[in-house]
């Protein structure tokens, strides 16, 4: 059951989860709402569960965690030097 979860994610948007989560956490970690839990539950799974499918995909959540903040980050200087 929990793996057709993650197949359904899948199958509905054609990328892996990994790809999903980071495309999710830039706006999560913004709105400061990005914990482990949050974001297991968006995806529809256990935490423990996500754990073990970013451990198998050779990352885990704090690395993705850190991508989404630098990512924020660079945004936030990019908009500075433009004026934005």
């Amino acid at each position: 059951m929990l793996l057709e979860s993650v197949f359904a994610l899948e199958l509905n948007s054609g990328d892996d989860l990994v790809s999903q989560l980071r495309r999710m956490l830039p706006a999560l970690v913004t709105a400061r709402n990005g914990s482990l839990s949050v974001v297991a539950r968006r995806v529809g799974l256990p935490v423990r569960t996500l754990r073990r499918h970013l451990d198998a995909d050779g990352t885990t959540y704090m690395k993705l965690l850190e991508e989404a903040r630098a990512c924020r980050r660079s945004l936030n200087v990019s908009m500075v030097w433009s004026g934005e």
